[in-house]
């Protein structure tokens, strides 16, 4: 029981009044409050949570940490979403245009320009984690690197694969924006496919 008040005790004394600074710094990343709330409390959790809190001195720093990894970990399921996503175009095909096949094929061709464009040690590794499907530690192994080293390169992969697919959102949107104003647009399809402009 002493060592629950004694855990308590440290934790309002190191811990809780650095997160309105972990707030701040959260709130310059994200910026849906819901959300900054959400990383802030599964922080706070982790950080009481955590079989070493005797050892942590520096609150702000631990929960810091904490906070960057549930952002990183958050990025990776969204990444992993959409390249999913983009990897069931097969079954997709059977229920779109032919426009849409085009469209899709293009999203494609483009993620994996963006793909081939990494340096070595990220694309190696965003292919054999995401593209593969081998564990980080596995990676680690084949690559004869770090976990941690892995995390770098696949953060590194993640943001320029991100980027690439708001790109392409931003290129659907604007398609799409072109073909309800009554534009056409077949972005330079059209002598390909033996069509007039």
């Amino acid at each position: 029981m002493n060592d629950r008040y004694e855990k308590l005790a440290w934790f309002k004394e190191t811990v809780y009044p650095h997160q309105a600074i972990l707030r701040q710094r959260i709130r310059r990343i994200l910026n849906d409050v819901d959300e900054v709330d959400d990383v802030v409390a599964e922080a706070l959790g982790r950080t009481f949570a955590a079989e070493n809190w005797r050892d942590i001195r520096n609150g702000l720093a631990f929960m810091t940490r904490i906070a960057r990894n549930i952002l990183i970990d958050r990025q990776r399921r969204e990444v992993i979403v959409s390249f999913d996503l983009m990897a069931d175009i097969e079954d997709l095909q059977r229920s779109v245009s032919y426009e849409g096949m085009l469209t899709a094929r293009d999203e494609l061709r483009r993620l994996e320009r963006v793909i081939e464009a990494l340096p070595p040690q990220p694309k190696r590794a965003f292919i054999l984690r995401r593209v593969q499907g081998n564990s980080l530690a596995e990676v680690a192994d084949i690559m004869g690197l770090s976990v941690s080293t892995i995390e770098k390169h696949l953060t590194k992969a993640l943001k320029a694969v991100t980027r690439a697919l708001a790109e392409q959102e931003d290129y659907v949107v604007g398609l799409i924006v072109q073909s309800e104003s009554g534009t056409r647009s077949d972005c330079g399809r059209g002598s390909a496919l033996g069509r007039s402009a």
